[in-house]
């Protein structure tokens, strides 16, 4: 019983165990339960929260996102500048951003709507508390000035109706438009099109502005400062002080030009036009309608009116130096004691034209039709006159009474000048008017070697340079022609000359003499003592150069010339400042002449060979170099304007120092190694050229059109991507590849020696690799490549042959200089290295650039390393080196 009530009692503490685990259980889960539910409504009223949150960020911030540009796009909004913009005075900002109805804040606060920062700079204060705002809740715009600018701009609508409010919208686009130089303004949108017929513009803030097609008949412009004016109607506009960079196509009949600044004029109708006081002095007035015009006494010097309609124009004494007047219209034009000096009239119509007293030295008048013109008392001095014209009226008188003939004298003073390093002169003339000019005449000779010519003469002074001192007095007496010289004003000084004193007076005053037209006073006739060496080297020369004169036998007589005739001459003789205008010179051969200075133009020098020459500012305006050669020769500054060379090939010429090519034709013309350096090559005829290795890399070239060819070591200038009709190597953007990057194969390579060192050579090298095997004893590494070559005609003669970056040389067994290194690499080099490449020895692209780094240094002969390449080479052949030879085979090069 005991039992029984034990184990009862024991069910009983098992089940109320149970019972309360159960209720622990029960609890544990239902707290559970309760926990997981406040965590799901937590989480809800969260979620709910944070899109509420962000519904109400997006409804603010769509509230203060400015709307699109133009009126009213900004209102209601606020707008702040960081420290930087506002150190740049933005009014322009403020007028612009009060004009579309927004409000300049005077700091970053969460209310603004648009922060404007520097262009120039990614940080500022404002800007960092303007991304703390927004961090927070805000939404504020961050905008450079630039930016803005581009998008809020004025319209076409806006600038247009302020344009037509009168002095008022004047005001507010002159606000808009004005701003300091280190802040980003608005630009004006185009206007094309545009009615602005009688608009009051004067002083109108167009800075920068092109204006296309705009009707701007009797519109008040004057004062306006304008970009350029395209096809625009300005007929009876008002254009007075107004400054203008281009004005094209654009009709100005009977418009106000007068005092304006305007130098590019062309195609346009200036019939009726009003021009006093309009500087037109290296103007371009190309195509233009003049007819009619009345401007005497005008300048025009050196502006271009190339096609220009000047028909009756009134020009009377008007100043035309340096004119460009081709193929021009100036029928029945009146130009009576005009200055035409050196002014450009080939092809021009001269019919009926009054040219009487006019100076026209050195104008060009080939190919102009003279029908009914008047030349009486005109100077024709050294101007190109058609043949068949000579019937003008007067033209056959002023020929003859043409003065400034280079005579004994002056050929004498010239060689003096050329011995000395300076000789300065000035003279005095009388003119008709009663005023007088003075003239000075200063020849240097060295460093920074010049004629300069300052000429005075009413006040007024001008400075021109010429090619030689004998060119000075011509062009002197050729300006001055209607003048009287006072010979007993002439004077003469000199430093380092061989003549001075009273000798040298005399003799100057002879030369001036003789090159007025005037009888020298007696006692000016020089002395006759006996000359110096200098002067006796001079006189060769002299002489020399006038047999050259005479044409196709003189220039047979110069070709003939043997290498002792040669060494007569002296040292060094100097053939600088030349004067070889017009000469026949074709098939001349020139080489190591010292011809800087010299003057070819007009000269025919067709096939002419000139080598190893100095021809340092010479002029070649309008010479014929068809089919010349020309290598190794310095030009820097040379003029070759409108010369002709084409067929010609000039290798490794250079004419850096800004050489001129306007209008020169170059078809077929090869400049390999050739280093150019011009303003500009826009106007130049390039057809069918060869550019391989030229360097381009100083010469202005866009907007040049040119065919033919060029290869990786072609340097352009930076930027210029080659037209299509030039063929060579490409990137993918279609700039032309630099030579690291073009593949060399041994095609290529010979073909690059062809063009560097010549045909000739490699056609030797070919024909001795053709006939004989030779043993190429060689080394080649990073520096250089050496070799010994045997003689092929003696087979105990050896040469020893070195080539890198610093220089090449050839040498015999004795340390004697090869004897072809006189022009080049010799044919044991070329030997070298075309066997040597086409054995497949050498690396073709190190070896030529080390061939066009050397064409630099020339020959340059080692000793010590010459012989040492000699002592490995008995080594081998004594069998103590272990140096092997690469055997040509002359089956190798059949199809060279």
């Amino acid at each position: 019983m005991a039992t029984a009530k034990k184990t009862a009692a024991k069910k009983a503490v098992a089940k109320k165990t149970a019972s309360a685990k159960k209720t622990a259980s029960a609890k544990k889960t239902a707290s559970a339960k309760k926990t997981a539910s406040a965590k799901k409504t937590a989480s809800a009223k969260k979620t709910a929260s944070a899109k509420k949150t962000a519904s109400a960020k997006k409804t603010a911030s769509a509230k203060k996102t400015p709307p699109p540009s133009g009126s009213g796009a900004l209102a209601g909004l606020e707008v702040a500048f960081d420290r930087r913009v506002r150190a740049a005075d933005p009014n322009h900002l403020r007028v612009r951003i009060e004009q579309l109805g927004g409000t300049v804040a005077s700091a970053v606060t969460s209310s603004i709507s648009m922060l404007i920062i520097h262009e120039k700079f990614s940080s500022s204060a404002e800007h960092t508390k303007a991304r703390a705002l927004n961090a927070k809740g805000a939404s504020i715009r961050i905008i450079r000035v630039e930016d803005f600018c581009k998008e809020h701009g004025p319209t076409t609508e806006e600038v247009l109706a302020m344009l037509r409010e009168g002095s008022a919208g004047l005001t507010k686009l002159k606000d808009l438009m004005t701003h300091s130089w280190n802040i980003k303004g608005f630009e004006l949108p185009s206007l094309r099109g545009a009615d602005l017929r009688g608009a009051k513009l004067a002083d109108a803030p167009l800075y920068g502005a092109t204006l296309v097609e705009v009707d701007l008949r009797q519109a008040d412009l004057s004062g306006a400062n304008l970009a350029g004016l395209t096809r625009c109607d300005l007929r009876e506009a008002n254009l007075e002080r107004a400054s203008i960079s281009e004005i094209e196509g654009c009709d100005l009949r009977g418009a106000n030009l007068e005092h304006g600044s305007m130098r590019h004029l062309v195609g346009c109708d200036l019939r009726g036009a009003k021009l006093e006081g309009l500087s037109l002095y290296y103007a371009k007035l190309d195509g233009s309608n003049l007819e009619g015009l009345s401007l005497p006494g005008v300048d025009l010097s050196e502006t271009k009116l190339e096609g220009a309609n000047l028909r009756g124009a009134k020009l009377e004494e008007a100043k035309l130096e340096g004119t460009v007047l081709s193929k021009a219209d100036l029928t029945g034009a009146d130009l009576r004691g005009a200055n035409l000096i050196n002014a450009d009239l080939v092809g021009a119509d001269l019919s009926n034209v009054t040219l009487d007293r006019a100076n026209l030295s050195g104008a060009d008048l080939s190919k102009a039709k003279l029908d009914g013109a008047s030349f009486v008392e005109a100077n024709l001095a050294g101007a190109k006159v058609p043949a068949k014209a000579r019937q003008a009226k007067g033209l056959a008188e002023a020929l003859e009474a043409v003065q400034g003939e280079v005579g004994p004298h002056l050929r004498a003073l010239e060689t003096i000048a050329k011995a000395a390093e300076r000789i300065r002169t000035s003279v005095i003339i009388d003119l008709p008017d009663g005023s007088s000019a003075s003239v000075e005449v200063d020849a240097k000779n060295g460093n920074w070697s010049h004629v300069q010519v300052r000429s005075s003469h009413n006040n007024s002074t001008s400075w021109t340079h010429a090619q030689s001192l004998t060119k000075a007095l011509q062009e002197t007496a050729n300006r001055w022609a209607r003048g009287t010289l006072r010979v007993g004003d002439i004077t003469a000084r000199t430093s380092k000359s061989p003549v001075s004193g009273k000798e040298l007076r005399q003799l100057v005053t002879a030369a001036w003499c003789e090159v007025c037209g005037v009888e020298p006073p007696a006692e000016s006739a020089p002395k006759s003592g006996k000359p110096t060496k200098a002067q006796r080297q001079q006189q060769l020369v002299a002489a020399l150069l006038d047999d050259l004169r005479t044409g196709p036998e003189g220039v047979a007589r110069w070709n003939a010339r043997s290498h002792e005739a040669w060494a007569k001459l002296g040292k060094d003789p100097s053939f600088a400042r030349s004067e070889l205008t017009g000469a026949s010179l074709d098939g001349v051969r020139m080489a190591g002449l010292d011809l800087s200075l010299s003057t070819f133009d007009g000269a025919s020098l067709r096939n002419a060979e000139i080598s190893d020459c100095k021809l340092d500012q010479a002029s070649f305006a309008k010479a014929d170099l068809t089919g010349a050669t020309i290598t190794k020769t310095s030009m820097p500054g040379a003029d070759l304007s409108g010369a002709v060379l084409d067929g010609a090939t000039l290798r490794d010429v250079d004419l850096g120092g800004d050489s001129k090519w306007t209008k020169a034709s170059l078809v077929g013309t090869k400049l390999p190694g050739t280093k150019i350096v011009a303003d500009a090559l826009s106007e130049v005829k390039l057809v069918d050229v060869d550019l391989s290795g030229a360097d381009l890399a100083g010469a202005r070239l866009f907007h040049t059109s040119a065919t033919g060819k060029y290869d990786g070591y072609t340097r352009f200038p930076p930027g210029f991507k080659p037209t299509k009709g030039l063929v060579g190597p490409r990137d993918d953007k279609g700039f032309a590849k630099a030579a690291a990057d073009v593949t060399m194969d041994i095609e290529t390579f010979i073909s690059r020696l062809k063009t560097s060192l010549g045909s000739s050579r490699l056609a030797k090298a070919t024909k001795l690799l053709k006939r004989s095997r030779f043993k190429l004893f060689h080394d080649v590494d990073d520096t250089q490549m050496v070799a010994v070559v045997k003689s092929e005609t003696d087979a105990s003669l050896l040469y020893a042959c070195r080539l890198a970056a610093d220089g090449y040389s050839c040498c015999t067994h004795n340390l004697n200089r090869c004897g072809g290194l006189s022009t080049g690499p010799c044919k044991h080099m070329m030997v070298m290295i075309v066997g040597l490449a086409k054995a497949g020895a050498i690396d073709p692209e190190k070896v030529d650039a080390w061939v066009q780094a050397s064409r630099k240094t020339g020959p340059r002969l080692d000793k010590d390393a010459m012989a040492e390449i000699f002592l490995r080479y008995k080594g081998a052949e004594a069998g103590e080196i272990d140096w092997r030879p690469t055997e040509t085979v002359p089956e190798d090069y059949y199809a060279f």
